[in-house]
């Protein structure tokens, strides 16, 4: 079962005390990927040049918020993790990215639904870095199954959120990343672990996942 809104207040409870901490390195993390824009200018370069940067930092992202649910130290340098798996989350960008237009171009509706297939593959990647971007993609594919329209939900459940943030000039969005990352990671751990046959009371009664 996707339980959105106890994977929300997981998420949230998590987070209690160190919401400032978290967005202070999401801040970190856009400003870093903000250099990219000085190519944009350039045709295809700039594009290349701003994948090449952003897709490691939102990696980055996605292990920082990892380590939050594991009860982990996250340092300041934690901005730059997602570094380590460079060469495969570019190839992995590139792929979804290519797959995604290539099912928008048969209408937009089939791209936004492929999207949310490919929603959990750089938290499959991250977690097992073994696999190869294509292997990443369909394990997404294969977790995400009878689930896209929940994701679907739980994205229009941040709509209040997000018009929070637009009103704070965009102050709002350096806590809602976070929280949106954190509550998908745990989305994606339960129905990992339901995947196996294991019940998300199991799951989440381990020291691990207690909050």
């Amino acid at each position: 079962m996707f339980d959105r809104i106890r994977y929300k207040a997981l998420a949230k409870e998590r987070l209690t005390h160190h919401w400032s901490y978290l967005a202070g390195l999401t801040l970190i993390v856009l400003l870093l990927s903000s250099v990219s824009m000085l190519f944009s200018w350039i045709p295809l370069i700039g594009i290349i040049i701003s994948i090449f940067i952003a897709a490691p930092l939102s990696m980055s992202l996605n292990m920082i918020v990892k380590k939050l649910f594991l009860k982990e130290d996250i340092a300041v340098n934690s901005v730059l993790e997602g570094f380590s798996l460079f060469g495969k989350t570019i190839d992995l960008e590139l792929w979804i990215t290519l797959f995604i237009m290539l099912w928008s171009l048969l209408l937009i509706v089939p791209g936004i639904i492929k999207s949310y297939s490919y929603r959990l593959a750089f938290y499959c990647l991250m977690d097992d870095p073994n696999l190869s971007p294509k292997e990443a993609i369909q394990k997404s594919m294969r977790l995400t199954e009878g689930h896209k329209f929940d994701f679907f939900v739980l994205d229009l459940s941040w709509i209040g959120w997000a018009f929070a943030a637009t009103f704070t000039c965009g102050i709002g969005s350096l806590f809602l990343i976070p929280y949106t990352r954190l509550t998908d990671y745990i989305a994606y751990r339960a129905i990992s672990e339901q995947s196996l046959d294991l019940s998300e009371e199991e799951t989440f009664d381990k020291e691990t996942y207690t909050l």
